[in-house]
């Protein structure tokens, strides 16, 4: 007797799981921000930096600075003696607790990074020590250094939900003009509490809107948690507006928002308390952020990503060359990696064009014109004549 049915499927076997565009661009997300090249360039982003933290603090030592800085009132703690005794220590600290977290991928072990601990023992210190254009510095690098790290942090604690990946989408969609294959392991299973049996992404079997999470078996912080989904203010919102528009028609969601029963879900809310604020269309996203989701325990499925293979996302191929292997970008942000070898130039600073390898993580020049953004140079000659 045969074991499968009149369409050749064998019988008992669980059906196919499709992932819709929206779970793909999160899938996407999760891989990019766990993985272990991300890691390895938020290390160089901070190896870069506590570089030029130390050799200012050298210059600021050399100058004898803390001759017009010791006060009777204060002490010695707008001192560079105070910030090199307490505060570059705690990047090296940061440097050393990214260095674990990639010796520790080999177990398939994921760990939060150092940077919250590093940030709020450095709030403490003082920077009158540095000039304003060195204090400047140190913020931006900072900042940049934080926005890598807080991915990550992001990812691993599964704070993802429907609207806060739409956010980093916005932010980040033009890196992702090709996204990665994936292939839904119905197979593979998982519950909320439970540990997963392999390490990566996975979706809610039954719910179409539920985030998805990224789990891993290393250690113990890797189990799945519950699945972060709209509640029914949130589902009141996309039935009204449709799936595309829920984050991106920010005038219409205004006036779902204005509704008395989102009125009464808002009312505990700090925004509630500011005048104007249902007035302000661009807000209306963070007010459902706010009030629209709920957690509940789920079982789910092991989404696998199939190296070497892709497919473009139609939305975000605008002035992508779609006949290369890559599909690249033209541009790159300070902080993000680097999308391709080649050379790049930043119309920030002159004479900027280098050569990067992709994955590297892409500098911050500094200076007068706000972040710093990097071309990719269409001459690829090694030397230019």
């Amino acid at each position: 007797m045969s074991n499968t049915d009149l369409y050749g499927k064998r019988i008992g076997e669980p059906a196919e799981f499709h992932l819709s565009k929206w779970q793909k661009r999160q899938a996407t997300l999760l891989y990019h921000f766990a993985s272990l090249e991300y890691l390895k360039g938020l290390k160089k982003l901070l190896d870069d930096f506590v570089k030029g933290v130390d050799i200012t603090l050298d210059d600021a030592q050399r100058q004898d600075r803390d001759q017009l800085l010791v006060s009777e009132r204060w002490g010695v703690r707008n001192t560079v003696a105070n910030f090199s005794t307490y505060g570059f220590p705690a990047l090296q600290d940061f440097q050393k607790a990214t260095s674990k977290d990639i010796a520790l991928r080999a177990t398939e072990s994921f760990e939060f990074t150092g940077y919250n601990q590093c940030t709020r023992l450095l709030a403490e210190l003082s920077m009158n020590w540095s000039t304003p254009d060195e204090e400047a510095r140190f913020e931006a690098g900072m900042a940049a250094i934080g926005k890598c790290a807080g991915l990550i942090d992001s990812t691993m604690e599964r704070s993802w939900n429907d609207g806060s990946f739409a956010n980093v989408w916005k932010q980040l969609s033009k890196q992702f003009s090709r996204l990665p294959r994936f292939r839904v392991r119905t197979d593979v299973e998982g519950a909320t509490g439970n540990h997963p049996v392999r390490t990566g992404v996975y979706v809610p079997q039954d719910d179409p809107y539920g985030a998805l999470q990224f789990a891993w078996s290393g250690n113990s912080g890797g189990r799945l948690l519950d699945c972060k989904t709209f509640n029914a203010l949130g589902l009141q919102a996309v039935n009204t507006l449709s799936r595309d528009a829920i984050w991106s028609d920010d005038p219409r969601l205004l006036q779902i928002v204005k509704q008395p029963n989102y009125i009464a879900g808002f009312k505990e809310l700090d925004w509630f308390k500011e005048p104007g604020f249902l007035n302000d269309a661009t807000r209306a996203t963070a007010f459902v952020g706010g009030s629209g989701f709920i957690g509940r325990s789920c079982k789910w499925y092991f989404v696998e990503q199939i190296e070497g293979e892709g497919e473009y996302d139609a939305e975000q191929t605008e002035g992508v060359d779609a006949t290369g292997p890559t599909a690249v970008r033209a541009r790159a942000e300070a902080g993000s990696l680097c999308p391709r070898d080649g050379f790049w130039f930043t119309p920030a600073q002159a004479n900027s064009r280098r050569f990067f390898r992709a994955s590297e993580v892409m500098p911050e020049i500094g200076g007068d014109y706000g972040a710093t953004i990097w071309q990719w140079d269409q001459n690829q000659s090694q030397s230019m004549t």
